[in-house]
């Protein structure tokens, strides 16, 4: 390196091998420097906040996919149910079925008695079976009702239907009343 007297112009050659003659040649490169230097720093802030935000929404991805991939399996569990909801209506309704059909099975429908205010059907049926003789006692009827009849029926009384406690009770009766006909 080669210097002058102070007061004179000096010359320095740098390592990149470029030599100054005067002092504002040295500064306007230092000051261009730390200019650019300044934005370098600006530029990355910049960058470090783009990669927070780019970390921050990939995490809202993910959470957002957990969340999506949570509600796929509750839509395909709740497939599932659904179906086997409908199965089990659909079994239901067969038990069901088959449950008044074997209840009908210990039903009889007698008609043409005429209607009388506070009539007590029990006593009705008990003596419709000492008439054809069959005696039955109370505790082999379960229960006996008036149904009203068709809508197209002429007939305006309504018939008695009396569900007996056991099937063998009831084709007694039947058979009874076959034989008293």
């Amino acid at each position: 390196m080669q210097t002058e007297p102070c007061g004179s112009v000096r010359t320095v050659e740098f390592w990149l091998g470029i030599t100054v003659r005067d002092s504002e040649q040295v500064a306007y490169p230092w000051h261009r420097l730390r200019t650019q230097l300044a934005e370098l720093n600006g530029i990355r802030e910049q960058q470090v906040g783009i990669f927070n935000s780019v970390t921050f929404y990939s995490d809202k991805v993910s959470d957002s996919e957990e969340k999506l991939n949570t509600m796929n399996e509750w839509i395909r569990n709740t497939d599932k149910l659904i179906k086997e909801n409908l199965k089990l209506k659909q079994q239901v309704s067969a038990l069901e079925s088959k449950l008044n059909e074997k209840t009908r099975l210990n039903n009889i429908e007698i008609q043409g008695i005429p209607e009388k205010e506070n009539e007590n059907l029990n006593n009705i049926v008990q003596k419709i079976g000492r008439y054809v003789g069959c005696d039955i006692g109370i505790d082999k009827i379960e229960y006996v009702i008036r149904v009203q009849m068709n809508k197209n029926s002429k007939n305006t009384t309504e018939n008695i239907i009396a569900r007996f406690v056991s099937r063998r009770d009831k084709e007694n009766f039947l058979a009874a009343a076959k034989k008293k006909r």
